[in-house]
């Protein structure tokens, strides 16, 4: 199997609206193909702003609005149901080093994969706490995360993203979910 692209600005610059035509030859780029003969070609799109990231991929960290001094973080390095999800000065431990997954996009610890952020429901209200969660195959609603034009985190199915309450930085703010709303900072976050 060849390595997974992931899906980014670098490589798809828009969404794709149709397939390539049939041929007996490999599409060019932004579309890649595995080397060698007779291998079959799957490519991801990443739909409704979900993005490709193969669990062979380093690990990222996430930061609220591009200040890539301040990071998501698994409260006290505990890696167990409940830890807050706060902002903490970036400090490169395991609990800021954060796995992002494809299509039904999970945002996993990279060291303990089986725990990721969650909602606390399907349908969370303003100020909800986010918190890790394990990893169930039955694909919580709660931990469903689409990765937005607009850079903003929205929780799957809902109008709720991920926030950063009243926009404080200060170590130890627990993030929520809030209402998206077009150009809050609140819920901007970036990563490489």
């Amino acid at each position: 199997m060849c390595d997974n692209k992931a899906c980014n600005a670098a490589i798809y610059f828009q969404d794709p609206t149709t397939f390539p035509p049939l041929s007996s030859t490999p599409p060019q780029p932004p579309l890649y193909s595995c080397p060698g003969s007779d291998v079959g070609y799957q490519v991801t799109f990443c739909p409704s702003g979900g993005f490709a990231s193969p669990k062979n991929s380093p690990p990222v960290a996430i930061h609220p609005n591009g200040d890539k001094t301040k990071c998501l973080d698994a409260r006290g390095g505990v890696f167990a149901n409940g830890t807050a999800i706060q902002i903490l000065d970036c400090n490169g431990s395991k609990s800021q080093q954060w796995l992002i997954s494809a299509e039904f996009t999970l945002i996993s610890l990279f060291e303990v994969s089986a725990y990721n952020v969650d909602a606390g429901s399907a349908n969370p209200k303003n100020g909800d706490k986010v918190k890790l969660w394990v990893y169930s195959d039955d694909r919580l609603p709660s931990q469903g995360w689409i990765y937005t034009e607009d850079k903003r985190l929205r929780l799957y199915g809902t109008g709720k993203c991920l926030d950063l309450p009243n926009g404080s930085t200060a170590n130890g703010n627990q993030l929520q979910t809030w209402d998206c709303i077009s150009g809050n900072t609140n819920q901007i976050w970036t990563f490489p």
